[in-house]
């Protein structure tokens, strides 16, 4: 998740750390006073780039609302009669603007929760803003609360330890190392003032309630990142708004939220979003509804895909073990929660990258079933930190049990989505939490369920479901190369048997060199890569839900890389990531144990690729590009490891007449045919392959695949009859949704609520 501090390449951060965060009034102070009114927030052109500097927060204030209804206005604050909070078009209006605040500090005891091992029951900070309104005795009003709980109000480390990316892969039939915490020293810490935007909310009758996560600022504790004692820690804070338990004030005296209406709703960017999600687990009564903006489902997927490592955009050497250690920001919490970051630095596996009980108890979708809470969810198209599958994901298993939820899928990376053309942002947050929180019945609830920005940043297109509508997988296959690039095979007509054998050989090979960044491979004629391209489109076409790469590898090492991008190309050369994929060969059956890679010997892997919205434009090529290293050259001065940069010299070999390409195309195989110029053929018979029970595994299949079409011209079929489909594409599409169906296969680890 982006880091407080400005990320600047060539500086070693924590991308966790870096959470979007909120501008406004401080989360610190010291007893229950009235605070005037701040200035009120600024705000850029609805058409600028979504900032992701501190400030910035779900409420996206660097983006206006032009289109929002006038605000109504109110008489001048008296002391005396209390103003009731006014909606017009369905929106709360600010109509406290001018109101003085109540700033109340409370401790939130969290029963039976002791992370710090003390003997005592943790205790979280918490600041409440709220229009003094509240405070007026027997003519005070109750009003809802929005509340942000953050793990970064109290900044971090002055120094901590990243782990070295360059390192030899685990051979399996050696012991697992014993993990230590990182081993490269970082100072760039620094305290931080994390400033919540209070003002939006509270102007308009909200309380705002900013809460510092277990073991950070003033809480009690040790931060447990995302486990059940956090979950529990999200359960209390909604209590205390509605009214079932008492919390203390500064003094020790018990306090409860008389001014709460008892309605709760959570919001926030990157792990400040993350935690609303977790407390929609709980199940918890009173969690009227969350706002999560580019957040996490599961802290497996953030930090590993497929078995490897995979860290987040700009952030090479970070996992959970370190990322600990920089919120340790006090003597204090140093001292009582060192021995954290040694136990995570154990359990979380970095040397084989299997999933365990430890991911399992961090992974939402253990106890998605808990969830009723409605829920707002966006993210970015572009963000390659917290990667989309995250949202996506998360979207499909609640749609799939009849969660209410909507979706905002922007072309920007880890940020709020911005305001243009006929979408608002602030307008749908202002009118959903409206909705959810003071009951108005603005019809929001019936608004289009998908909102997603256009490549030109300033249409949208909305829809009832995603993937969109008519998106169905189209599979592609491959046959030799006919023109002499090195590397490039043509999806082009379909190739018979005695064609194949005619050809001869059809296999291609890389050479990994451990250094060439992924953006020179995709632009140049280098040998660490193998490039798969399609015919160029004939019109534009739109592909909407999950790739998946079905194909037959060997590997010249017993612990390879295997990296994949689908690419899109235009005629000029110049290219764009689509999607990535990642897995590691050793987790080719399971993600919970590792097999030994045979040198030479081909396997059938079947790879899913992160999910994604793009339109191909016409006369472009749709290009899959299989490498083994993933470097990331943004910055070619300093080149980040997103894999571990492993021994250089292994040698992938692609067996292309036994390799596919299955695309969502909205329109299907019939589509496809149409844009890349062949007629489609019936699909193949699926075939099952057995797979252990209770274990995800890179080549087995989730369910039946109805409605996925076979576009024989664009990839043609090369021999490879009887490739089993792992991970069909259409059943992605099915109701259950694929992160559902992933982790019900995990581990039997299940959090009671």
């Amino acid at each position: 998740m982006k880091h407080p501090r400005t990320a600047i390449r060539g500086t070693v951060t924590l991308a966790l750390v870096a959470a979007m965060t909120f501008a406004g009034t401080s989360a610190i102070a010291f007893a229950d006073t009235d605070v005037s009114p701040p200035d009120p927030t600024t705000t850029g052109t609805p058409e600028t780039t979504p900032s992701s500097s501190p400030g910035d927060d779900a409420t996206g204030d660097s983006a206006p609302a032009p289109d929002a209804a006038p605000e109504a206005h109110t008489t001048a604050w008296d002391g005396v009669t209390p103003q009731e909070p006014v909606f017009q078009d369905g929106q709360a209006q600010p109509v406290y603007a001018d109101h003085p605040l109540v700033q109340q500090e409370v401790w939130i005891t969290v029963p039976g929760v002791d992370s710090d091992r003390d003997g005592a029951d943790d205790r979280l900070r918490a600041t409440v803003y709220r229009p003094k309104d509240t405070d007026l005795g027997a003519a005070s009003i109750t009003v809802p609360s929005v509340v942000q709980m953050s793990p970064y109000y109290g900044g971090f480390a002055s120094e901590y330890f990243l782990h070295d990316m360059h390192q030899p892969g685990w051979d399996p039939s050696q012991p697992v190392p014993v993990g230590t915490a990182g081993t490269i020293p970082d100072t760039s810490g620094s305290p931080y003032d994390n400033r919540p935007n209070s003002r939006f909310y509270t102007d308009r009758g909200f309380a705002y309630v900013a809460v510092a996560a277990l073991g950070t600022n003033l809480s009690t504790g040790c931060p447990s990142m995302l486990n059940d004692d956090e979950a529990a820690s999200t359960r209390a804070v909604v209590d205390w708004l509605a009214g079932r338990t008492q919390a203390q004030d500064l003094s020790g005296n018990p306090v409860s939220a008389t001014w709460s209406s008892g309605k709760v709703g959570m919001t926030g960017v990157s792990y400040d979003g993350t935690l609303p999600i977790l407390a929609s687990t709980t199940g918890v009564k009173g969690l009227e509804t969350v706002v999560p903006v580019s957040a996490l489902s599961s802290f497996y997927d953030y930090y590993r895909v497929g078995g490897l490592i995979v860290e987040p955009e700009g952030y090479p050497g970070e996992d959970l073990d370190n990322y600990v250690s920089a919120l340790l920001s006090t003597p204090s919490l140093q001292e009582k929660c060192a021995s954290l970051a040694e136990e995570f630095a154990q359990q979380q596996d970095r040397a084989t990258g299997q999933y365990s009980d430890f991911w399992a108890e961090r992974d939402f979708f253990e106890n998605v079933g808990n969830v009723t809470t409605p829920t707002l969810i966006a993210a970015g198209l572009a963000d390659w930190n917290v990667r989309l599958d995250q949202t996506t994901k998360w979207y499909q298993a609640l749609k799939a049990q009849g969660v209410p939820v909507k979706l905002v899928l922007h072309q920007y990376g880890h940020a709020t989505p911005p305001s243009s053309g006929d979408f608002n942002w602030r307008v749908l947050l202002n009118k959903w939490f409206s909705h959810y929180l003071f009951g108005v019945d603005n019809g929001v609830e019936n608004t289009s369920e998908v909102s997603l920005q256009n490549q030109d940043k300033t249409t949208w297109t909305y829809a009832d479901s995603w993937p969109l509508p008519g998106s169905e997988a189209a599979t592609l296959n491959t046959r030799p190369a006919t023109d002499g690039r090195s590397g490039l095979v043509v999806f082009d007509e379909p190739a018979s048997s005695a064609a194949l054998a005619a050809a001869g050989d059809t296999t291609l090979s890389l050479t990994d060199d451990a250094v060439t960044s992924q953006q020179v491979l995709a632009t140049s004629d280098d040998p660490g890569r193998v490039i798969l391209a399609t015919n160029p489109a004939a019109e534009d076409i739109r592909i909407s839900g999950f790739t998946q790469a079905d194909l037959r590898l060997s590997f010249s090492s017993l612990a390879p890389n295997l990296s994949l991008q689908l690419i899109d190309r235009a005629a000029d050369g110049s290219v764009h990531v689509v999607s990535r994929g990642w897995w590691d060969p050793q987790n080719r059956n399971s993600l919970t144990s590792s097999e030994a890679v045979t040198p030479g010997e081909f396997y059938d892997m079947s790879i899913p690729l992160i999910s994604t919205e793009y339109v191909l434009p016409a006369g472009h090529t749709l290009e899959l590009m299989v490498f083994s290293t993933d470097i990331d050259g943004a910055d070619p001065d300093n080149p980040l490891c997103t894999t571990l940069c492993l021994t250089p010299g292994t040698v992938i070999t692609i067996d292309t007449a036994a390799s596919t390409l299955s695309v969502p195309f909205v329109g299907g195989g019939a589509r496809a045919a149409e844009v890349f110029g062949s007629e489609p053929a019936p699909a193949e018979p699926t075939t099952e392959p057995t797979a252990t029970p209770g274990e995800p595994t890179a080549s087995s299949t989730i369910g039946p695949n109805p409605t996925q079409t076979d576009a024989t011209g664009p990839l043609a079929n090369t021999g490879g009859e009887g490739v089993p489909f792992a991970w069909p594409i259409a059943a992605l599409l099915a109701a259950l949704g694929v992160g559902l169906a992933w982790r019900a296969r995990h581990s039997g680890t299940r959090r009671s609520s």
